[in-house]
C-alpha cells in the first residue's frame, strides 16, 4: 500500500493517506509529481514489548525526503504501573500462584516444564499434566 503524508516545511501535518485517497483529490500521479506539500509515507512494524512495564509510542520522523514512522519504546509512569499490577491482581488463576511484581504475571509453584510438551496446571496435586 502506498502511503503520503503532508509535509510543510519540515513540519508534518495529519497522519498518512493511501494513494487512491489522494488520487481522488489530485487526480492520479506518480513519484515524479506528488502532489504539492505531500511525501511518501513509511509505515513500520510495531516492535514486541518484552518487559511489562514498557509500552510503544509512535512518532513520525523526516528523513530526507520521506517521513517514516518510528517507534519509541517508554516507560510507564508510576500511576501506570500501579493500574497494570491492580489489573492482573485481579486475575489470580489458581490459589498456589503467586504474583511476581517485576514480571507483572502470576506465576505457577512450579515452573513450566520446558521439553516441547503443552501442559495444563492441574491445582489439585500442584504440578503440571501433559496435554493429550
Amino acid at each position: 500500500m502506498n502511503l503520503y503524508i503532508k509535509c510543510i516545511d519540515g513540519q508534518i501535518i495529519d497522519h498518512p493517506v493511501t494513494y487512491e485517497n489522494l488520487c481522488m483529490v489530485y487526480g492520479y500521479f506518480n513519484d515524479t509529481n506528488i502532489p504539492t506539500n505531500y511525501v511518501k509515507f513509511k509505515r513500520a512494524t510495531k516492535p514486541p514489548i518484552l518487559f511489562p512495564y514498557k509500552y510503544t509510542e509512535a512518532v513520525y520522523v523526516l528523513i530526507g525526503d520521506i517521513v517514516e514512522e518510528v517507534y519509541l519504546i517508554k516507560d510507564m509512569t508510576d500511576e501506570q504501573k500501579q493500574a497494570k499490577i491492580n489489573a492482573a491482581l485481579h486475575e489470580k488463576p489458581y490459589d498456589s500462584w503467586v504474583f511476581d511484581v517485576d514480571k507483572c504475571m502470576w506465576c505457577a509453584p512450579i515452573s513450566y516444564p520446558s521439553d516441547g510438551n503443552k501442559y495444563i496446571w492441574n491445582e489439585e496435586v500442584l504440578n503440571w499434566n501433559v496435554l493429550d
